[in-house]
């Protein structure tokens, strides 16, 4: 049995695929596999996890028609045979020793559930951007906020490993929510126990014109707000499924729309320019040019 399952999901990621799984190969100091469910892949991406399988006998893939990152993780943590689960998302890098830091940690302190880590966050061109860094004191007061504003997640969704007998216990990824499904599992993990944060940075991700954060705002503040009115019922004693009922309705009303690739990456660029306006002149001005 490995230390660690690391549980990745990919929809068209050739182009950065290489670039995750050579973070995750070259980890040191603890057994790990690595879970990879291609979720309906329409590049090249089938045939480079098939090498990678055929070359690393820790890199497990399964193959699915598309069904979203929810289904998928579901899938993947599903599969996972170590006592510890760590998410990687395809295109990110997890940064030396990230799995052996974070799994010391769970392993020292058998009452944490989940451990994060500062992020990195950089540009298409790999150029710095800002980091994201939490203490575990501000995690856990961030995972119990009380409103849309102060319920607030990890770093990034990637950047977390957790007991694999914790996700279990909660319930896992739940189906009813195809965004925010990791702010909802940390919403259960910090009522049964504690989660920390290492402030060192050992996940990096990289902002693209086709980031969720920026196509999938309003459905994310609808599945903060189910998520609260859950956690309510949950401390009532009361049944939920009512909640995730309505939450399902409510967010198949609000079906993504396509955004033309155009408006992306002009909005894309325009945000990564303001990012950047008082520290790098010269790389604003090229994102406020290419937006245009």
């Amino acid at each position: 049995m490995s230390d660690i399952s690391v549980v990745m999901c990919v929809f068209n990621g050739a182009s950065s695929l290489k670039r995750s799984m050579e973070s995750l190969l070259s980890q040191e100091g603890v057994e790990f596999e690595i879970i990879v469910v291609n979720d309906g892949s329409t590049d090249s991406t089938k045939q480079l996890l098939e090498d990678y399988a055929q070359h690393y006998r820790q890199v497990k893939v399964f193959e699915q028609e598309n069904a979203g990152l929810t289904r998928s993780l579901i899938r993947a943590c599903a599969n996972a045979k170590g006592r510890y689960i760590a998410r990687q998302d395809c295109g990110d890098s997890s940064l030396p020793e990230r799995l052996l830091k974070q799994f010391e940690l769970l392993e020292s302190e058998p009452e944490l559930l989940m451990v994060s880590c500062a992020t990195r966050f950089i540009d298409e061109k790999g150029t710095y951007l800002y980091s994201i860094s939490q203490t575990s004191e501000e995690l856990n007061v961030d995972l119990l906020g009380s409103n849309e504003s102060s319920l607030r997640a990890p770093s990034h969704h990637g950047s977390v490993m957790f007991r694999r007998d914790a996700y279990e216990k909660v319930g896992g990824y739940r189906l009813p929510f195809y965004v925010a499904q990791d702010l909802d599992l940390w919403s259960r993990f910090i009522e049964i126990g504690s989660c920390a944060s290492i402030r060192e940075e050992l996940y990096e991700t990289q902002w693209n014109p086709g980031s969720i954060r920026h196509l999938k705002r309003k459905q994310q503040l609808i599945a903060t707000r189910a998520i609260l009115q859950s956690r309510k019922s949950r401390m009532e004693g009361k049944t939920e499924t009512g909640i995730l009922k309505a939450l399902d309705r409510s967010l198949n009303r609000k079906k993504l729309s396509l955004v033309p690739l155009a408006l992306q990456a002009s909005r894309y660029h325009y945000f990564i320019g303001s990012i950047l306006a008082n520290r790098d002149s010269e790389a604003a001005i090229d994102h406020y040019s290419v937006g245009h």
